[in-house]
C-alpha cells in the first residue's frame, strides 16, 4: 500500500510516493523513501519536505553526509510555525516567524526556540538505495487507517497563500483568515465540498505584514488552524 506524499525542493513541489509498513512491536510506521524517486537526496545537503498521511505536519529529510540522513518535524518549537527549507550555504533551517535556527538534526542553533525540533529515527539501506523513517504513533499504513480530515501547513508565494486540506466525508467547509490578535480578515471558502483532498489559493498580498492564522471548520466537527506569515 502506498501513501501519497509531496516533496518540496527549492520551492518546486513534486508528487511522489513512499511505501509504509507496520512495525507492530513498536507501534510505529516505517516509511521508505527511494533515492531514485527523490533524486535531490542523492547528493549531500539535499533536502525534501514530506507530507505523510497520518501526520498533521510535514517531515524534513536531509542528507548530511554520504551515509547519514536526518529527519525532523517542520514545526518550530517556539510558536509552532513551519520552518523554512534547508539553507545549504549556512547548514541550517530557519523559522520565518521569529528567527529561530536549527541544525539539520534539529538541534537549536539560535533561539528563541526552547528545544530541538522533534526528530525521527533514520536508517540508510545502501543496497536498496532507500532511507527508512520510523514514526511513532502510526500503527498502521494510511490505507488501513481510513481517510482522515487534515489541514496542511500554509505555503506562501508571491502574495498568495496555498491552503491544502482533506475531508473525511462531504461537509460544509468554512475557511477563515485571522490576525493573531483575533480579528477575522478574510473568508475565502464557505461552501459544501466532497470528501477528499482540496486546495484553495488565497490572495493575501494586500494584508499588512505580520503573523496570521488560517482556520478550517466543517459541519461534521473537524477544526484546525495553521500559522503563516505575510510580507516578511
Amino acid at each position: 500500500m502506498a501513501a501519497t506524499v509531496f516533496a518540496t525542493v527549492g520551492g518546486n513541489e513534486v508528487l511522489g510516493r513512499i511505501f509504509p509498513k507496520l512495525n507492530r512491536t513498536a507501534n510505529s510506521g516505517i516509511f521508505s523513501v527511494s533515492l531514485e524517486q527523490f533524486t535531490v537526496l542523492q547528493q549531500v545537503d539535499g533536502s525534501v519536505r514530506l507530507s505523510i498521511a497520518g501526520l498533521n505536519h510535514k517531515v524534513l529529510v536531509t542528507r548530511v553526509a554520504e551515509s547519514e540522513f536526518t529527519a525532523v518535524s517542520e514545526v518550530c518549537t517556539h510558536s509552532g510555525c513551519a520552518i523554512g527549507n534547508y539553507d545549504v550555504a549556512n547548514k541550517r533551517f530557519q523559522c520565518p516567524c521569529h528567527g529561530s535556527r536549527f541544525a539539520a538534526d534539529g538541534s537549536v542553533l539560535r533561539g528563541p526556540a526552547p528545544r530541538s525540533l522533534d526528530s525521527y529515527p533514520v536508517q540508510f539501506d545502501v543496497a536498496a538505495n532507500m532511507v527508512h523513517l520510523e514514526i511513532a504513533g502510526i500503527s498502521a499504513a494510511p490505507d488501513e487507517q481510513g481517510a482522515a480530515a487534515y489541514l496542511a501547513p500554509i505555503a506562501i508565494n508571491n502574495g498568495t497563500a496555498t491552503v491544502r486540506y482533506g475531508l473525511a466525508a462531504p461537509a460544509q467547509v468554512s475557511i477563515t483568515i485571522w490576525t493573531v490578535a483575533g480579528q477575522k480578515v478574510l473568508v475565502p471558502v464557505e461552501q459544501t465540498q466532497e470528501a477528499g483532498e482540496h486546495t484553495a489559493v488565497i490572495a493575501v498580498g494586500q494584508l499588512p505584514a505580520g503573523n496570521y492564522l488560517c482556520r478550517i471548520q466543517t459541519s461534521d466537527g473537524f477544526s484546525a488552524a495553521e500559522k503563516f506569515v505575510v510580507g516578511w
